[in-house]
């Protein structure tokens, strides 16, 4: 039996687009001022807004389906759907009535991020494994593994804006980011030898069970530029790499390896490797980025394109166990060399994301609302490099978007859905029923799967008008 949920992000910065117009726009605001989240995305438009607000987020849905062809061996396929809610928000901008128009402020309270990863599998197959003189015949290999691996990100956002002339603002924005983790990861395999042959080996089996959790509050700065002159509007953003401001994390884990053949020409050993770290000091990084967006009005249709590159980052250690004094040999020649193992670190590729959208008004009440962009994940799997990665979607994704925005009594609502797909033909997931060895611990080797994920999700917002903006 396995059960697999997945909703949202682990390895990609875009999933989320903040905002039911911009979300439905796909991320058109870094040009131009589409509703209140500009104070998140490009605070210098703030001043383009006619209107004093406040926009809400309601909780819609999300359906998600993934499939993971060949996931685990076996030609074993996983398939599972979800359906969850989406994230919440609040935001606001105005215009101080004493600055006669020159400066905006804005902000933002935010449910920036949630993903939740859970599987749970078992198998067993006959197998022989074992040399014919310690067991004679085929064994029973029994296999579990399971993931839980919880992320949840909320935020909060300030920012100020002020106009340089008639065509050119700038901006700033501060936001803190409140980030948890809670990571689970359980893996059992026994090879069991018939007990009617006599063996002088009766079980060989190899155990790991790692449990971390942590909690960190960043802080990322985001410098911003917005020009409009005509039809014509421009923007441009640049954000700082996040800097840490409060982090605390835990972790316990137990590995275990019995009757164990490393090396043909030794005979069999057991290790144990059992750690616990209290109050360590996590470390989560976002890259540096710069993003830049250009839009141009052609009679009732606003068309809008944007980019945003984030900086690569090299291998770095979010928690690192350090030496652990319960390591059974106590010696780095034991093979579960806590240190080795239970590295937790962390890695960006260079990732380039882009979006392109329409907003088609149809009456002076009524806007049709369309949006493509690509949702690139950012995390390298390196397979010879002690440790493991949070990160386990390792795929591409993309978001079409559609909607309708209706004004009345002055209050803007608007409704859209938002399809999303990605694939990968390479996917390799961390264990396998397939390969058991005892060179592998057991684990065996892992095979090259196919992944498809397909979502559907719908979005809501209401924005109150709280009456015009001053001149």
């Amino acid at each position: 039996m396995l059960f697999l949920l997945a909703y949202t992000q682990d390895n990609h910065y875009g999933t989320i687009q903040l905002g039911s117009k911009n979300s439905m726009l796909s991320g058109a605001s870094l040009s131009r001022w589409v509703d209140q989240t500009a104070v998140i995305y490009n605070p210098a438009t703030m001043l383009q807004a006619t209107t004093r607000g406040i926009t809400f987020n309601t909780a819609a849905g999300s359906i998600d389906n993934i499939k993971i062809e060949n996931a685990l061996g076996q030609k074993n396929d996983i398939t599972s759907s979800s359906f969850q809610s989406l994230t919440g928000l609040i935001a606001g901008d105005f215009k101080p009535l004493s600055r006669k128009g020159k400066t905006a402020v804005g902000y933002a309270l935010y449910h920036r991020m949630r993903d939740v990863l859970r599987t749970n599998s078992q198998f067993s197959q006959q197998v022989d494994l074992l040399p014919e003189w310690e067991a004679a015949g085929q064994e029973t290999l029994l296999q579990s593994y399971s993931v839980n691996n919880e992320t949840d990100e909320m935020a909060a956002a300030v920012g100020w804006a002020y106009r340089i002339n008639k065509d050119f603002s700038i901006g700033i924005s501060q936001q803190f980011i409140y980030r948890s983790a809670n990571y689970n990861e359980y893996f059992s395999a026994s090879v069991i030898a018939d007990p009617a042959v006599n063996p002088l080996v009766p079980v060989v089996s190899s155990t790991s069970n790692v449990m971390l959790r942590y909690y960190t509050v960043l802080g990322q700065t985001r410098l911003s530029a917005a020009w409009q002159h005509g039809p014509w509007d421009a923007g441009l953003i640049i954000t700082t790499p996040s800097y840490g401001l409060y982090r605390y994390g835990n972790m316990a884990a137990d590995i275990r390896l019995f009757n164990i053949l490393i090396d043909s020409l030794n005979a069999r050993k057991s290790f144990v490797a059992n750690a616990y770290v209290d109050k360590g000091r996590p470390v989560w990084r976002y890259p540096f980025s710069v993003g830049l967006g250009l839009s141009r009005r052609f009679s009732k249709v606003q068309v809008s394109g944007s980019a945003t590159w984030y900086a690569p980052q090299e291998r770095y250690v979010v928690l690192d166990p350090s030496e652990s004094e319960f390591v059974q040999p106590p010696s780095s020649a034991n093979v579960l060399y806590t240190k080795d193992f239970l590295q937790v670190w962390g890695i960006n590729r260079q990732v380039v994301n882009a979006a392109v959208s329409a907003d088609w008004t149809l009456s002076q009440k009524t806007s049709l609302l369309f949006g493509f962009r690509t949702n690139r994940h950012f995390s390298d799997t390196l397979y010879n490099v002690p440790g493991f990665q949070l990160a386990k979607k390792l795929w591409d994704v993309y978001h079409v978007t559609a909607g309708v925005q209706m004004e009345a009594l002055r209050n803007r609502w608007i409704v859209g859905v938002e399809y999303m797909h990605g694939q990968e033909d390479k996917y390799r997931m961390p264990y396998s029923f397939l390969g058991a060895a005892e060179s592998n611990f057991l684990r065996g080797t892992p095979p090259r799967g196919k992944v498809w994920q397909n979502g559907l999700m719908l979005m809501l917002s209401f924005t109150f008008n709280l009456g015009q903006n001053p001149d």
